[in-house]
């Protein structure tokens, strides 16, 4: 690893903190200068805009998770594979809500994006896929899942529900009275066990 790789880990570290910890609208390419030590001319040699930026956090942000999605493809029924895979996101949304704040941002600035610069993000969300079709495929052959048919659109669909469950929780999880009348992460173990339910043989 050469220094400027160094440097520029560090930076993304940081960047990736201040985000999480305020916004990505309010945080500025001035502050994170400021903390990381280098001069705003420079971050914008390295990183050109300040969405460029915020893409390379994303891609930062997504490698940490995937870190905790790849438990599923250790041992156990496709069946248990699966449900670990999805209880993954309540794991996070319980433990670091402030990821799915920093996504519900991200999708409001994706499409003001040049789909080259999104490409590697892209890339990185496939891999996720991946883990859950291995668990899928290893359920049906243990007899521990059922045939759902359009397994790719199930695997949308649920993952789709629970991003966008947790990413409302987290970012617009008081808007009306009945906002309050439940447990937040229960709501998110509700649709876990609906959807499990869906997959069971």
């Amino acid at each position: 690893m050469t220094l400027k790789d160094a440097q520029n880990g560090f930076i993304i570290r940081e960047a990736t903190k201040m985000f999480l910890e305020s916004s990505i609208d309010k945080v500025t390419i001035s502050a994170i200068a400021k903390r990381v030590g280098v001069g705003e001319a420079t971050l914008y040699r390295w990183y050109n805009t300040k969405q460029a930026l915020v893409m390379e956090c994303a891609m930062y942000l997504e490698k940490d998770v995937y870190g905790r999605f790849q438990v599923p493809a250790e041992g156990g029924t496709g069946y248990e594979r699966l449900q670990r895979f999805y209880e993954s996101y309540l794991e996070i949304y319980v433990k670091d809500p402030s990821f799915y704040s920093f996504l519900f941002q991200l999708d409001n600035m994706l499409p003001e994006m040049p789909k080259d610069e999104m490409q590697p993000y892209e890339s990185g969300i496939d891999a996720f896929w991946d883990l859950y079709n291995g668990a899928y495929k290893a359920g049906l052959e243990d007899g521990t899942v059922r045939d759902i048919g359009d397994e790719k659109l199930f695997y949308l669909t649920t993952t789709h529900a629970i991003l966008n469950l947790c990413k409302k929780l987290t970012c617009q999880g008081n808007l009306i009275s009945q906002d309050n009348s439940t447990d937040k992460a229960g709501e998110v173990k509700c649709l876990i066990d609906i959807i499990m339910y869906s997959l069971r043989a």
